[in-house]
This record gives structure tokens, sequence and C-alpha cells, in this order.
């Protein structure tokens, strides 16, 4: 599936008394990250919006790993998990830009919705829609171009392996056929903190 990689820092108006970053807040970077990815495919959500299809979280959950405070630079990896003609699934990995280090992980999950706010199969009733997010599904680098929301900047697309791809290094060729392994799968990380949104993305 699809991966993007957004650096962003934390601002002043996103920590708490104490200095850190705002419980709340990881969920907003989680929506700027998705939004990016999506909008890399040429396809954004306001588009998604005016032509009658919209994306309600039905969960949200996040894990906290270490605090963060004012001004850290971090790097968000947004990677789709799911995708069918009625579904939306997204896991997210947040970590200092520094040093690489673990501070949180999510899940969102959605579903495509109308205006009357009953559950729609893209494929069926927005085929044009269905066309442009079809090429999520492809575990290929997406497009650089995407514009980063306020605040934050785009870091390029990471390898589809394990780990990102080094800046300015280019991807390790596919290996033989012969050489492959089956994948294995590997169960998400069990979410040790949730919040409902209740936002429309």
């Amino acid at each position: 599936m699809a991966s993007w990689t957004l650096r962003l820092r934390v601002r002043y108006g996103e920590t708490d008394r104490m200095g850190r970053a705002y419980y709340a807040r990881y969920f907003d970077w989680f929506t700027d990250g998705r939004t990016e990815l999506i909008r890399c495919m040429g396809l954004s959500y306001r588009q998604l919006e005016d032509q009658g299809v919209f994306l309600p979280v039905l969960e949200a959950a996040c894990r906290y790993l270490r605090p963060v405070d004012y001004d850290d630079e971090l790097e968000l990896e947004v990677r789709l998990e799911r995708l069918t003609p009625t579904r939306m699934d997204f896991a997210y990995r947040l970590r200092l830009a520094a040093t690489g280090q673990p501070v949180a992980e999510g899940t969102t999950r959605h579903a495509f919705i109308d205006r009357r706010g009953k559950p729609v199969n893209l494929r069926k009733a927005r085929p044009e829609v269905w066309r442009r997010l079809e090429p999520l599904q492809a575990a290929t680098p997406l497009p650089r171009e995407s514009v980063a929301p306020a605040g934050s900047s785009v870091a390029p697309p990471p390898s589809h392996g394990d780990e990102p791809a080094p800046r300015g290094t280019r991807a390790a060729p596919a290996r033989r056929a012969a050489d492959r392994a089956d994948p294995v799968a590997t169960p998400s990380s069990t979410p040790e903190a949730s919040e409902g949104d209740d936002r429309r993305c």
C-alpha cells in the first residue's frame, strides 16, 4: 500500500501547561498526513466532498511512546493499510526527525458516505472517483509535488520496506523472484489510548 512522510514542527499553541505537545494534537497531525497522502494522487479531500463523497472517522487510536516539546521537529509516516470501494484505513508512525526515535503510533478507520450520510460503494456510485483512489493500493513511490499544510513540510516518500529510504538515496532494486520470501503479516500494535474523532476528515 502507498505511504507518505510529512515533516512538521511542534508549535507553541500545540503544547499544554507542562510544555508538552497536547495529546489531542496528534490526531490533527494524523489528519494532515492522510490529507497529503490523498492529495499527492491529485485528489483532495475538498474535491471528494464537492462530488458528494465524505470520509468520516469510524475509529481513531493513538499509542503515546514518549512526550514531545515545543519546537521539536517530527516526521510522520502515513501508510494506507486498507482500501476498498467502501472503506479506507490508515496507520501512522511519528518519530523525532533528528534521531528517528519513535514518538507515537496510531490508526484511523474510515467509511465512504454520501451527502445523506448513507454508506456508498465508490466503484458503483462514483466510478470516476474510485479510479483516482485505486492507484493508492499499489506499493509504488508517490509523486513529490504535494504541498504540506501550514507549519509543516513534505519529506520524500519512504521506501516500501520496514524503514524509510535515507534522503538523497534511491531504493535498492527488487530481488530476483527466486530470492523473494513469502511476506509475513505483522499484527498492528494494540492502541493503549484512544479518542473519538467526529470531524469529517
